[in-house]
């Protein structure tokens, strides 16, 4: 992949149970994709699922649909925005 870009970067809103692993499956997901991870922020934690902000750095917009593609084939994980 070329050059990741702090000026080309994405924010996905991702809503998902609270089990253990699964915050280590997303974040794998995106480095498997080549997405590469500025920032995570808690939106909203109850007691059965959480909802969080992750700012990804990626190439270019193609790079970026392709994280977000990634994302949307996990199990459990729904991308909100």
């Amino acid at each position: 992949m070329s050059h990741h870009s702090p000026g080309y970067s994405i924010t996905i809103r991702m809503r998902y149970p609270n089990r253990p692993g699964l915050l280590g499956r997303i974040t794998t997901t995106i480095g498997e994709a080549d997405g590469l991870i500025g920032a995570i922020d808690v939106v909203e934690s109850q007691e059965t699922r959480t909802i969080r902000d992750f700012t990804i750095s990626a190439v270019n917009v193609t790079h970026g649909e392709q994280v977000v593609a990634a994302i949307r084939g996990l199990e459990d994980v729904d991308v909100l925005n």
